[in-house]
C-alpha cells in the first residue's frame, strides 16, 4: 500500500513562446520601460498638482499633456547627457544572471 507523503513529479514542459518573448524584451526594451515610465510620472505629478491647487478638469487634462512634453523633453535631456558621460558604459543586456 503507498504511502500519502509521495510527491507527483510534473512532467516537464518548453518554456512558452510568450514566457521567452518576455525575457528578451525586458532585457533589451528595459530602458525604454524606464524612460516611458519617468515620463508618465512627470506627467502624472504635474496634472495631481494643478487638481490639488483646485483647478477645472480642462486644465488639468492641459497641465496633464504639458506635464507629459515637459517629461519627454527632460528625459531626453537626461539620457543624452547621460550618455555623453558615460560612453563606454557595457550594454547589460546579454549579461546572463
Amino acid at each position: 500500500m503507498p504511502c500519502g507523503n509521495r510527491r507527483v513529479q510534473a512532467p516537464e514542459r518548453p518554456l512558452s513562446s510568450h514566457a521567452t518573448e518576455a525575457s528578451a524584451v525586458s532585457g533589451i526594451d528595459g530602458p525604454r520601460t524606464l524612460q516611458v515610465g519617468f515620463v508618465l510620472l512627470i506627467g502624472l505629478s504635474v496634472a495631481l498638482v494643478s487638481l490639488q491647487a483646485g483647478a477645472g478638469v480642462r486644465f488639468v487634462l492641459l497641465a496633464g499633456v504639458g506635464g507629459l512634453v515637459l517629461g519627454v523633453v527632460v528625459t531626453w535631456f537626461v539620457v543624452r547627457n547621460l550618455r555623453e558621460v558615460m560612453p563606454d558604459t557595457p550594454d547589460m543586456s546579454d549579461r546572463e544572471w
